[in-house]
């Protein structure tokens, strides 16, 4: 106030500009002042940047990340589709040869040929490594020089030319102790003693993630025919996008004039090498993350602002108050947006360290997951502009869980001066708004609990089996063939050829195994125990009836896999009915099948002599063969699931039909030990033998588990979400109630019977409560309908989870409630 006693006129600066360090300060003591408001809201808000900041980092390393080159947004590859058969064709040695003497548009045009190489060093090291067969020219491409001696060269690829090699940087760092007199030491890649001529520097892997390249060379072939390969080059100096495609249209055209037997279907076009390329329409997909982000930022934000709403409407006298000594209501609108945007960003650094956890351990499930190695261009950190992603987010955060209260603290009806202010009521109206953000709160709630509980309960659930089995005594690897001296005429492979010599080496290598102390099984399949299954629908035929689909217990269908003799006995699987697959049995692509004990469960009644069949529901492709069921075995809990145990399926399959074969070792003790001698052995019997992921059983079981434990943390964030979500409605319900405690007096005080008063008090809080559970009950019965899911746990959760979320509210006016039916009628008229 002025000497005068008049209240100063407001400054007229917006929100924006009213904000000082003095309401930074006063936001961060508010929130040490309600610390459960601070914990709740906290945790839910960086919870969802989180989600926010690593859907974009993902999205943005797969879609628009450039390789990190001198200009690498220009580095393309000319990718061939052939119209009629949709796939992409890569066999065009003839097509890179025309383009290289006619294209001007893309200058230092390359061609790499990717494949696994087993790699020997002189002392005897060997390891299976990815490995490029590329043009020389892919390193002026790049332009990134050598870290020592010098890359490939155009001589290099003449034929009788001396065989030589260039060493990515972990693998000279790794395998030979970063020796700097590596140039000039030979190394033997597959089947060739090659010199070392260079090493690359630290993360270069073009063109996905090689360690070891070697020439290219290009030899004339006849129109697609000759080794797959991949093409890539620069635009040219002053090319643009446009200009490459109308060349190469023009090209592709004159090669299908030349060749119409090959090439009349084939459509040649320049694309990114990385990343996006210009000119692409935008596509649904990249709304639909900002709109997955958005969603979960909204729902999170709704159960905040509830909460901090709540706190507003306690905190509306200290509002008049400020309002009658002069603040205006821009001033009093930013410093409680000010306390909100420190809530947020406080949330938003806790978002970007788990987003940071988060992503590195994503990258690392995706390469376990795929069995790729990850492009060398993904950057395990993240990207500046995810980083100002998630401060956008919560500044979007800031202005939805602050600015609404704000609005609404500061309106009309509340400044209009003291007189409304008294210890047992406010001015603050719940209205329509947050009617509907009870209801929708609750409603998603119940959305939440199915997935919190079934995520929850399935990773704690199978533990105790993984650990029953003993699987300390498996050593498991998968095999497969080096290729480089299985090609035929002009490098084809020759599928036939690699898996005959992959059974024989599999054979040999399994009876030398056996010979090893302590060794008294040696199998193998397409997968083993702990690992995924394929998902498959079916059919029986039995006792003559006709043809009838089977419901399964695995997601619906029904799990299998390929194995070969003996498989059930070295993983101690019984015959509960009928025989054992034999080596017979494989081969024939009718030939008779074995299921578990839980297929047995699953169709009621022992299968032995049934028919069965794999279908496709809508698939236009001839059906299936018939399987007859030979037997039935005990379950061996290869993949956890809900009714504890899938129905399987196991069909006989020899080595040569597998790629890779996944390989288990039984041991009588300990199998880890085992290890290095498996490497040795597989070198003598073999020196194209690769194998890869040499492991005990008890570490994939271990990785299971860990996921199983990142599964639980992850329905127990769920389910604290729902607890958070109980309290936001709780407080929102009780302080909505809590300011009806006047009119709850005024109505007594005028005769009104105490039970009318609080039915009228619970009714609205039914109508809530009601409209979100029967929404949120409706969305479920929805999806899990359209996901075939609806199972009896699914309806028992969502009816105690409503049950719940009903008590809670009833609790929320209960209290406050009551505490207004004990104002005395004459203090609630001198209110009035």
């Amino acid at each position: 106030m002025t000497a005068e006693g008049k209240v100063p006129a407001a400054s007229g600066r917006g929100p924006l500009t009213a904000v000082s360090w003095l309401d930074w300060k006063l936001g961060a003591r508010m929130l040490l002042k309600h610390p459960a408001l601070t914990i709740i809201g906290g945790l839910s808000l960086a919870a969802a940047i989180a989600i926010g900041a690593v859907g974009i980092e993902v999205a943005g390393e797969l879609l628009y990340k450039r390789l990190p080159f001198d200009e690498g947004g220009r580095v393309v590859r000319l990718e061939t589709q052939d119209v009629v058969a949709s796939r992409v064709e890569q066999r065009v040695l003839y097509d890179f040869a025309v383009w290289r003497r006619s294209l001007e548009t893309v200058a230092e045009l390359g061609a790499a040929r990717v494949s696994e190489r087993n790699v020997l060093t002189g002392e005897g090291r060997v390891e299976s490594l990815r490995v490029a067969e590329i043009t020389a020219s892919a390193f002026p491409l790049v332009r990134v020089p050598p870290l020592l001696g010098r890359p490939l060269q155009p001589t290099d690829e003449a034929q009788g030319a001396e065989p030589v090699v260039v060493l990515g940087y972990d693998v000279w760092q790794r395998q030979f102790l970063q020796d700097p007199a590596i140039i000039g030491r030979v190394v033997t890649v597959g089947r060739t003693a090659r010199t070392v001529v260079g090493v690359m520097p630290p993360r270069f892997g073009f063109p996905h993630n090689q360690q070891v390249w070697v020439p290219l060379p290009v030899q004339d072939a006849p129109p697609r025919e000759g080794p797959a390969v991949q093409v890539f080059g620069r635009l040219a100096d002053g090319a643009s996008w446009q200009d490459a495609a109308s060349e190469l249209d023009v090209v592709s055209a004159r090669l299908a004039a030349d060749q119409p037997t090959t090439h009349a279907q084939l459509r040649t076009r320049v694309r990114a090498f990385a990343g996006r390329t210009p000119g692409d329409p935008v596509r649904l997909e990249d709304w639909l993350i900002h709109a997955i982000v958005l969603l979960v930022l909204g729902t999170v934000c709704a159960n905040v602002a509830t909460l901090i709403f709540a706190r507003t409407a306690m905190r509306e006298s200290e509002m008049v108050v400020r309002h009658a000594l002069g603040a205006s209501r821009a001033r009093v609108i930013a410093q409680i947006v000010t306390e909100s945007l420190v809530l947020t960003l406080s949330a938003a650094l806790l978002g970007l360290v788990v987003a940071q956890t988060t992503v590195r351990y994503a990258w690392a499930r995706a390469t376990l997951i795929t069995g790729e190695d990850l492009p060398f261009w993904v950057d395990l950190r993240l990207e500046p502009a995810t980083i100002a992603y998630a401060l956008l987010l919560a500044l979007v955060a800031a202005a939805l869980i602050g600015l609404l209260p704000a609005l609404k603290a500061t309106g009309g009806s509340v400044l209009r001066g003291l007189q409304g202010i008294t210890s047992t009521g406010g001015t603050m109206k719940f209205g329509g708004i947050w009617s509907f953000i009870v209801g929708a709160q609750v409603a998603c709630t119940l959305l939440f609990v199915p997935a919190a509980v079934g995520v929850y309960t399935t990773s704690v659930q199978n533990r105790p089996k993984w650990t029953a089995f003993p699987t300390e005594r498996y050593l498991t690897f998968r095999l497969r063939m080096d290729t480089e001296a299985l090609a035929g005429e002009r490098g084809v492979l020759d599928d036939a050829q690699i898996g005959a010599r992959r059974a024989r080496a599999y054979e040999e290598l399994a009876r030398r195994l056996r010979e090893e102390p302590g060794v008294t099984d040696v199998t193998y399949g397409d997968r083993l125990p702990t690992m995924s299954p394929e998902l498959v629908a079916l059919e029986m035929e039995q006792d003559g009836a006709p043809p009838a689909r089977l419901q399964g217990n695995f997601e619906g269908g029904f799990a299998m896999a390929a194995v070969g003799a003996g498989y059930h006995d070295a993983f101690g699987a019984k015959i509960v009915a009928g025989r054992a697959s034999h080596a017979t049995d494989a081969g024939p692509p009718n030939g008779p099948v074995v299921v578990n004990e839980a297929f047995m469960r699953v169709v009621g009644r022992n299968p032995v002599g049934a028919r069965i069949r794999t279908v496709q529901q809508g698939s236009e492709r001839e059906p299936e063969p018939w399987h007859e069921i030979v037997g039935v075995v005990t379950d061996l809990w290869t993949v956890p699931a809900d009714w504890g145990g899938a129905a399987y399926l196991y069909r006989a399959a020899s080595a040569a039909e597998l790629d890779p074969v996944v390989v288990a070792v039984r041991v009588a003790g300990e199998a880890a030990p085992l290890a290095r001698r498996v490497a040795t052995l597989a070198r003598q019997v073999d020196a194209g033998l690769q194998l890869r992921d040499i492991a005990t059983l008890q570490q994939s079981v271990a990785q299971q588990q860990a996921d199983g434990i990142g599964s639980g943390v992850f329905g127990s964030v769920l389910l604290v979400a729902v607890v958070f979500s109980a309290a936001g409605l709780y407080a929102l319900m009780a302080v909505a109630v809590a300011r009806r405690t006047r009119e709850i007096g005024i109505r007594l005080a005028l005769g009104a019977n105490p039970r009318h008063v609080l039915g009228s008090v619970f009714a609205r809080a039914g109508r809530q409560l009601g409209g979100g559970i029967i929404a949120g009950n409706s969305l479920i019965l929805l999806l899990a309908w359209r996901a075939d899911s609806l199972t009896a746990d699914l309806l028992v959760s969502s009816v105690i989870t409503s049950v719940i979320m009903a008590v809670v509210g009833v609790l929320a006016c209960a209290a406050p409630a009551r505490r207004a039916l004990r104002v005395q009628p004459t203090e609630a008229l001198r209110q009035v």
